[in-house]
């Protein structure tokens, strides 16, 4: 979950982010846990979630003009992870290179989750992104809502959803 920051500190930071490096130091830190977890709940690859997310930084610093101050940092943020996740796996399909996710080595500090990745690997497009912003990336649903371009009914529908078949998953395993 992303160490939330005081919307107003936040505004402050983003603001701030070209003079002052310690601004984008505070606002890395905060939410680079977040947007690790959830790339690395979508491509289940420690050194692709590294590259990845080291990528939405890089856009995140590139791009901060385009974020509008009255839209939620974190659910712009979390748009541009997941358009990297889609990205990654559009630019694999076209090469080629990637038949499955790859596995999480022993040494990976997520290899306790495997098990979950497999359960929710298992459920619906959809539900999958859902479940994994809302829980990897510590996000709420109105942010979720934005970053999938969904109602916050729905949302919360699929969240509902896919929390009942993982049990239902569970149940039968």
């Amino acid at each position: 979950m992303p160490n939330r920051i005081e919307p107003e500190r936040e505004r402050y930071l983003i603001q701030h982010i070209r003079d002052d490096p310690r601004c984008l130091e505070e606002l890395y830190e905060a939410y680079l846990p977040a947007v690790y977890g959830y790339i690395y709940s979508r491509v289940n690859h420690r050194q692709d979630t590294e590259d990845l997310t080291s990528e939405v930084f890089l856009k995140m610093i590139r791009h901060l003009d385009q974020h509008r101050l009255q839209h939620s940092f974190a659910a712009w943020l979390f748009t541009i992870a997941h358009h990297s996740v889609i990205d990654f796996y559009r630019h694999a399909a076209k090469s080629q290179t990637v038949e499955t996710i790859p596995t999480a080595s022993v040494s990976d500090p997520f290899v306790e989750y495997q098990d979950l990745y497999q359960l929710i690997a298992k459920l619906p497009e959809r539900r999958q992104e859902v479940i994994t912003l809302k829980f990897f990336g510590g996000l709420r649903n109105q942010e979720i809502a934005l970053i999938l371009k969904l109602d916050e009914r729905t949302v919360a529908s699929h969240l509902s959803r896919a929390l009942e078949d993982l049990y239902q998953q569970l149940q039968e395993g």
